[in-house]
């Protein structure tokens, strides 16, 4: 496959790569985007990958625009465009984006489109397009109130009590001095059982050090769990568009409670107004899907990738 992200000069077409500092643009756009937009256009998310898959971005025609460049497989899209989706201008932003396509020479796609976003597209984007969707990607949304009630079983309660008892924990708001301790328990809980090769969009533990280490920037925040000095979970979560989104989440194998506490005490914490609990997707991996799928009664919300079709030759 030939190696688009490396051919295109982004600053030279008068993109900005997205940093720390482009926290206040994105939310703004954002904030005009109905509910129901994917987990991974949250700006913590985009901050968390930027290493492998770097975005870049400008406002044009009334919409934030941004491509996000997958190093690791070599290929470009289109982020769904940011702003008022109900907007007169949202034909002539999909336009704009059509005409930079061309001029890099590249096909014509975007990703995370979520289910409420794909009417747009159908009415304004001028071209045909396939769409393409993997439950794999998709988000696991659930009603705050029953995900409250499912931490209040007697199941959870137990476990709940059983690790506070038994382990005694300090808790801790996440903060960049405790990214040492967070890529240790990664190590420990991920690493030891899984090769390279399986982490497809490159290291778990640089992942954590960009988000961990400008959390406060990115709008994310979180805990750190300790027993007995050593940290046996950590959690990072944002509260945006109605949701808490549980973005990243590690703890220490065997230990009983462990996510039922830290659970409770995000969204204790950090839940505020939302209504709604995003638990990102589960990756077509078994164990994770039947964890997720078992928490409480939920909703998957789909994520679409939209590819224009080639005309016949």
């Amino acid at each position: 496959m030939m190696d688009t992200v490396r051919q295109i000069d982004w600053e030279n077409y008068g993109f900005h790569r997205l940093q720390a500092d482009s926290a206040h643009l994105f939310r703004r756009y954002l904030s005009q985007m109905e509910p129901g937009y994917a987990s991974t256009m949250s700006f913590a998310s985009l901050m968390a990958w930027r290493r492998a898959v770097p975005v870049y971005y400008m406002e044009a025609e009334g919409f934030l625009q941004a491509a996000a460049c997958d190093t690791c497989h070599g290929r470009i899209g289109w982020l769904p465009i940011m702003g008022d989706y109900r907007s007169t201008e949202m034909g002539s932003a999909l336009a704009w984006q059509l005409e930079k396509t061309r001029q890099f020479g590249i096909r014509y796609v975007v990703t995370d489109v979520s289910g409420q976003m794909l009417p747009y597209y159908k009415k304004a984007l001028p071209v045909a397009f396939w769409t393409q969707y993997d439950d794999g990607d998709s988000d696991y949304v659930y009603a705050l109130e029953d995900f409250k009630r499912a931490l209040d079983t007697q199941e959870t309660r137990y476990n709940y009590n059983y690790f506070v008892r038994k382990f005694e924990p300090v808790t801790e708001v996440l903060k960049p001095r405790h990214l040492e301790s967070c890529r240790a328990l990664i190590s420990q809980s991920w690493c030891c059982l899984h090769c390279c090769d399986e982490c497809g969009y490159g290291c778990q533990k640089d992942t954590a050090a960009c988000i961990i280490s400008e959390i406060e920037q990115s709008g994310a925040t979180g805990i750190a769990v300790f027993s007995m000095g050593q940290m046996v979970g950590y959690c990072i979560v944002s509260q945006e568009n109605g949701q808490i989104i549980f973005l990243f989440k590690k703890t220490k194998r065997g230990v009983r409670g462990i996510n039922e506490f830290i659970h409770r005490e995000c969204i204790d914490r950090f839940a505020g107004s939302a209504d709604k609990v995003n638990y990102t997707e589960d990756m077509n991996i078994e164990g994770l899907r039947y964890y997720k799928q078992r928490l409480c009664q939920y909703e998957l919300i789909p994520r679409y990738t939209l590819m224009e079709k080639k005309k016949e030759a």
